[in-house]
């Protein structure tokens, strides 16, 4: 094998192994468990936001400020303060827990037919656990220190529930009486459930509490905990365990910190507690590894050194939902809050971005560690709350701007880090959102198919998020301006260039070309559809006056215009606005009606159609076949012409139904008197077909696709003699 070849060869077993490990961690993420932990943990940010902003305003360490909390109202601001604390922060193990179990029950309800009986199994389990009943209960329980024991008393329920339930099924028509309030009914099928979950909980904390000796299993996992980390004790591989266990934590989508805070007060104490009463009583403070120490250099952002995965994303990333994340996160973050970067990007269960959110912050402590070490940087002395921004803790904490300095250097190297595994991120994003994409667009093009009406933006899976997301683009691209007209040239039976349909396209800068009906179906789920048709039309005009530039015969410009946008009572003024910018030569613009929405047929609307046509406008109804609704337009005798429906005209050849059909509407057309144009003409003999049965004007791709302005430009220029009109 050549050097050539090995290279190839590995570099496919590279790509298998990558794919394989993507597979795995998608299939982990897919577990109703961990979803259930993960948007449990997202449905708590406001909580954590709440008690960050409450911190900031309290610690701001300016001493005025201090002695104005302390002083006015006799303190009352600052009792505000810890009353919100207190009910955010101060019970976030109980939120968690709460969150947790509620979003299971949610998402299964089908399940268990009753989304309260889980969380309700899951705080009693909790308190349970934490010893809410014992003399040594303390509510710190309920916070920071209490996280882990809220995502167990969560998770038991939801493991187990489900056994409960069906044996309390069996005995339900036992216990359930006819007549009674269905709501009581279902009450008392939950109770054996619940009893099942809380009584083998209720006997292993009495067999840790009276056997083991501990206080409570919340006490009992907190001492083992630290019996684990003492092993290596407060040591540079003491610290290197700790900082790699909280953020593999996190990288699951526990809060590391909160779950092993209990350890972290144990291992590493506040410098408070180590270096302030050596400084105070005149000695050199040595102790390096404090709680301070891992706040300023290694969380500096929150987990996985935040920080530079924002800076990372904001320089690097291509794509606007990543930084329109950050953007959100930037504020939180610079106060060491990260939950939204972690949750909105995400990090948690990424498998391409687990090196560096775990090898970042490893790499950081390594580099403050040393440089502490070795006196580069002073040991932290001062006791400096974990919400001050960069830069300002570095520099307080230690009394020197090497303390910031060293914060910038973790920033500048950690940024860098993260910079090429962003870059696989988009593109790995960018296949997956194609995927998903592909999906989104088979399941509209179904439900047309079957004429059954579906709200993309409310489907409750991937393709619901990607037709969010897509849609707030779109809108962004309309204001910007960033949507594109095609057009398709129209011929007559002399093969003669009569005019045009303007066709709307939007090219997502990671996407491609927007499947054209998925960009309307979100603009009416939104309800901009009729800014949407009414930037086609201004579009459209603007562009007539370049196509139509010294042409003795005007090319006819077609534009789809929604049955919601015509008859909408501000339409007409704003016809007249753009023929008053634009000079519009009279039946130069062709309105064709689409059937999003059923026109209305009835005196008001035709008389509109009537003010319509005499500002200049022509009339058109779109996807003419001999169905109810399209026969039903006809009775408004306002309509110039009529565009044959596309199925007719691909069966044109073989169904002879399809022939006959094609041939009334053409007679109607006599009777009538408007024309007819047959669309999805990709072949000769399609449309020597149409000729002999009286359709003398066509478009399609025998002609010419949809093409680029400057190409159609282009298109026509070369084939001026060609020029004639519609007849």
């Amino acid at each position: 094998m050549s050097r050539k070849e090995e290279g190839i060869y590995w570099t496919m077993v590279g790509e298998l192994m990558y794919q394989k490990i993507l597979n795995l961690f998608e299939t982990i993420e897919k577990f109703p468990v961990i979803s259930s932990i993960r948007n449990g943990l997202v449905m708590t940010i406001p909580i954590v936001l709440i008690g960050s902003f409450i911190l900031i305003c309290k610690n701001i360490p300016v001493q005025e400020y201090q002695s104005f909390l302390s002083s006015f109202g006799n303190g009352v601001v600052l009792n505000i303060m810890n009353y919100i604390y207190d009910a955010t922060f101060g019970m976030l193990a109980l939120y968690i827990m709460l969150a947790i179990s509620s979003v299971y029950a949610r998402d299964n309800i089908e399940l268990y037919g009753s989304k309260y009986g889980i969380p309700l199994t899951a705080v009693a389990c909790f308190f349970i656990f934490t010893g809410a009943s014992g003399n040594n209960f303390n509510l710190t329980s309920f916070g920071a220190l209490g996280v882990f024991t809220g995502i167990v008393s969560a998770i038991i329920p939801v493991l187990f529930y489900q056994y409960g339930k069906n044996i309390s099924q069996k005995c339900y028509y036992k216990f359930s009486s006819v007549g009674v309030d269905s709501n009581i009914n279902k009450a008392i099928s939950e109770i054996f459930p619940i009893l099942f979950i809380i009584f083998p909980c209720a006997s292993i904390n009495a067999v840790v509490v009276q056997g083991l000796g501990y206080s409570s299993f919340q006490d009992f996992f907190l001492q083992i905990a630290n019996l684990l980390f003492s092993q290596e004790g407060r040591s540079f591989l003491g610290g290197i365990c700790w900082v790699f266990s909280t953020t593999f934590l996190w990288f699951l989508g526990v809060h590391g910190s909160n779950v092993l805070e209990g350890v972290a007060q144990h291992l590493f104490p506040s410098t408070v507690v180590l270096n302030v009463p050596v400084t105070s009583m005149g000695g050199i403070p040595h102790e390096i590894l404090t709680k301070e120490f891992f706040n300023i250099y290694i969380l500096m952002g929150g987990c996985g050194t935040s920080t530079c995965l924002l800076l990372a994303v904001f320089f690097f990333s291509k794509r606007k939902s990543s930084r329109g994340i950050a953007k959100i996160a930037a504020v939180p973050i610079l106060f060491n809050v990260s939950e939204i970067l972690v949750f909105g990007l995400p990090t948690v269960f990424n498998p391409i971005l687990f090196i560096p959110f775990i090898g970042v912050p490893i790499i950081g402590y390594c580099i403050a560690y040393f440089s502490v070490s070795i006196g580069l940087v002073p040991v932290i002395t001062h006791d400096i709350h974990w919400t001050m921004p960069i830069f300002f803790s570095g520099y307080f904490a230690t009394e020197s701007y090497m303390g910031a300095v060293l914060q910038g250097i973790i920033l500048l190297v950690g940024t860098f880090i993260y910079r090429p595994f962003i870059r696989v991120y988009d593109a790995e994003k960018i296949r997956i959102s194609k995927n998903y994409l592909q999906d989104l667009i088979d399941t509209l093009q179904k439900n047309e198919q079957i004429n059954k009406n579906i709200i993309l933006t409310q489907l409750q899976d991937q393709r619901g998020r990607l037709a969010k997301a897509l849609l707030v683009e779109l809108n962004e691209a309309l204001k910007e301006k960033k949507l594109k007209l095609f057009y398709q040239p129209q011929y007559n039976h002399s093969q003669q260039c009569v005019g045009a349909e303007a066709l709307l396209r939007w090219e997502h800068e990671f996407l491609g070309m927007i499947y054209p009906p998925l960009m309307i179906k979100l603009a009416e789920e939104a309800g901009f559809l009729k800014d949407l048709e009414k930037f086609v039309v201004v579009r459209a005009v603007h562009d007539m006056e370049f196509i139509n530039f010294n042409r003795k015969e005007p090319l006819k410009i077609c534009i789809n215009v929604s049955a919601i946008t015509i008859q909408d009572t501000t339409f007409e003024k704003f016809l007249d606005e753009v023929s008053k910018k634009k000079s519009v030569q009279k039946g130069s613009i062709c309105l064709e009606i689409t059937e999003q929405t059923a026109l209305c047929c009835d005196e008001d609307t035709e008389a509109m159609f009537a003010r319509i046509r005499k500002r200049g406008f022509q009339l058109a109804i779109d996807d003419f076949s001999m169905g109810h609704t399209s026969l039903k337009y006809l009775q408004v005798n306002q309509f110039d012409m009529v565009k044959l429906d596309g199925t007719l005209v691909k069966k044109i050849m073989e169904n002879p139904r399809s022939k006959e059909i094609v041939s009334s509407i053409i007679a109607l057309s006599h009777t009538l008197g408007f024309t007819v144009l047959a669309e999805y003409v990709e072949t000769e003999n399609q449309r020597v077909e149409l000729e002999k049965l009286g359709c003398l004007n066509y478009q399609g791709y025998l002609y010419s696709p949809a093409i680029e302005f400057e190409e159609f430009i282009r298109y026509i220029e070369k084939r001026p003699e060609e020029a004639g009109s519609i007849k």
